[in-house]
C-alpha cells in the first residue's frame, strides 16, 4: 500500500500553491498596540504577573502592550469585553 495516495498528494500541492498568497497579503502583525485584558482588579497578583508579562511581550513584539483590568462578576466583565471587541483585520484571499 503506498504511503501517499492521489487525494493526499493533490491536497499537498494545493496547500503549497496557496500558502505564498496568504503570506503576501498579510500585514505586519501587530499593526496597532496590543491590549492585554486581565479579569481581576488592579493591584493584585494577577495584575502584577500581567504587567511583567506585558513588558517582555512588548519587547518581543516591538509594539506597546496595554494592560486593561476589567475585574468583577467572577471574570464575566472581562470576558464580555473581549467577546464584544471588534475583530482584527484578516487578510482576504
Amino acid at each position: 500500500m503506498p504511503i501517499f495516495n492521489r487525494r493526499s498528494l493533490l491536497g499537498a500541492i494545493a496547500f503549497s500553491a496557496l500558502t505564498p498568497l496568504a503570506w503576501a497579503q498579510a500585514d505586519n502583525f501587530p499593526s496597532r498596540p496590543v491590549k492585554l485584558v486581565v479579569n481581576f482588579p488592579a493591584g493584585g497578583y494577577a495584575d502584577t504577573i500581567a504587567r511583567l508579562f506585558s513588558k517582555k511581550l512588548s519587547e518581543a513584539l516591538n509594539t506597546p502592550v496595554i494592560v486593561d483590568n476589567r475585574g468583577g462578576a467572577g471574570g464575566t466583565i472581562g470576558a464580555d469585553f473581549v467577546a464584544k471587541a471588534p475583530p482584527m483585520a484578516t487578510p482576504s484571499c
